[in-house]
């Protein structure tokens, strides 16, 4: 039987226990520290530099496979959704043939027409993740500083994990024609409103969406995404440990 570690914190948010059934529904043991070994996995709550990156760069090395669970991209309510990846944050997966973008609720907006001549926001973020995927220290301000000196008017929102918010993001997108983020969860929603949307990171939920359309990358994310009792089933990670 193959062996599990699931190194994710328990309730109230995190949703263990579903994670935990899922993997069991799918023939694993959970062991309290896993080997690295082929037919192994390691589920981590993201990536983190230090011991989980450390730990999964072995599991890798080793033929094993990593699953990387974190807060949902899109979601009306918040922790209803998470978003559940392989090796790293962001990279998606198999995406099925049925829609599940609309059973989310959000009414995909007309492309904002002034593209490019209007304010740019730049959307902080916390460099939390692995050494791949961690933003570099002030990515947002050294990009508001470039971005200003090709005469653009920037504003930069910071990440609410580090600043509370002065306004809801839907109100900071008002007139703002470009949103750049590392790989932000705000510009999912700034692209669902019809703004354009520049992603700096090597992985983003939706970085495609230029070469293959809003609709379809935003089909993507929503197959990316799963809730307590989708997990709990095991679907979301046969999907990936069959990549």
């Amino acid at each position: 039987m193959p062996n599990a570690e699931i190194r994710i914190r328990r309730e109230p948010y995190y949703r263990s226990e579903a994670i935990t059934a899922g993997m069991r529904r799918l023939g694993y043991e959970i062991v309290p520290s896993v080997r690295p070994a082929p037919g192994n996995v390691l589920v981590l709550w993201n990536r983190k530099t230090g011991r989980d990156d450390a730990d999964a760069t072995a599991m890798e090395k080793a033929g094993g496979k990593v699953l990387v669970i974190e807060n949902g991209y899109l979601q009306k309510v918040d922790k209803t959704m998470y978003a559940v990846s392989l090796s790293e944050h962001h990279t998606g997966g198999p995406v099925g043939d049925t829609d599940r973008f609309s059973a989310l609720g959000f009414e995909i907006q007309p492309m904002r027409p002034s593209v490019g001549d209007g304010v740019v926001l730049v959307c902080g973020q916390r460099g939390i993740g692995s050494p791949r995927m961690a933003s570099p220290p002030q990515w947002a301000e050294k990009k508001a500083a470039e971005l200003r000196r090709h005469s653009e008017v920037v504003r930069v929102r910071p990440h609410p994990g580090n600043t509370a918010p002065r306004v809801p993001l839907q109100d900071d997108l008002r007139g703002v024609d470009c949103v750049h983020v590392w790989s932000s969860n705000a510009g999912v929603l700034a692209l669902v409103l019809g703004r354009y949307v520049v992603s700096w990171a090597p992985c983003w939920a939706c970085a495609n969406w230029r070469l293959m359309g809003r609709e379809s990358a935003l089909q993507c994310m929503a197959w990316s995404q799963w809730s307590p009792a989708e997990i709990a089933t095991g679907e979301p990670f046969a999907r990936l440990l069959q990549c």
